[in-house]
């Protein structure tokens, strides 16, 4: 097996190349940089078994460049910002209705309470819920049962949303990486809520 490397790229062959391909005579630099074809020696194909992700340039240096260290600021970004995925994830956004995962945003929320009044104003006591995804599943539920969970929810967001902002807080007091590192903005949640509309 051949190795060869041009521009960004690493190949492998059977046989060696000929003449008919732009080959690098010297193996030099140069060469590599102006995207002639170099083939690989023993010492850069072992490099390259032990870094198959390393760069071109890596690879033919035999040497991984030197990542500088991030900041305390970027790994406090970087922890911030895992912590918002979580807070938008259904770990933190779900609740059960007979089983089945559901969340309700805030404008749905709103949304349904003012529909559910206008329901009951009209005379009607029960109101169809439907599932997200493409299986969608529908609940009939009695509207005041309705109106009292959604206050729930809505007291359920309220807790998360004030969780993940102290702890957004305190990623930002910490005083060094490693504690950054180590900090666990998964706890401290609200238990979610299961709704059962047979009781």
């Amino acid at each position: 097996m051949k190795y060869y490397i041009q521009n960004n790229d690493i190949y492998s062959v059977d046989e060696a190349l000929t003449e008919g391909y732009d080959l690098s005579k010297t193996g030099s630099i140069e060469d590599l940089q102006s995207g002639k074809i170099i083939e690989l020696n023993e010492a850069q194909i072992d490099f390259y078994n032990a870094y198959p992700a390393a760069s071109t340039i890596e690879i033919f240096n035999c040497r991984l460049r030197e990542q500088p260290e991030p900041s305390l600021e970027q790994i406090k970004a970087e922890k911030i910002a895992q912590l918002k995925i979580f807070d938008s994830s259904h770990e933190v956004n779900s609740f059960t209705i007979n089983g089945v995962r559901m969340w309700l945003d805030r404008n749905m929320r709103v949304s349904l309470m003012q529909t559910a009044t206008i329901l009951e104003q009209a005379g009607e006591t029960t109101i169809t819920l439907w599932s997200e995804g493409p299986q969608r599943v529908s609940f009939e539920v009695q509207i005041h049962a309705l109106k009292q969970f959604l206050a729930a929810l809505e007291i359920y967001a309220k807790k998360c949303y004030d969780t993940t902002a102290n702890h957004e807080q305190t990623i930002n007091s910490l005083l060094n990486s490693n504690e950054v590192s180590s900090y666990n903005f998964k706890v401290l949640y609200p238990i979610k809520l299961n709704f059962n509309t047979n009781s």
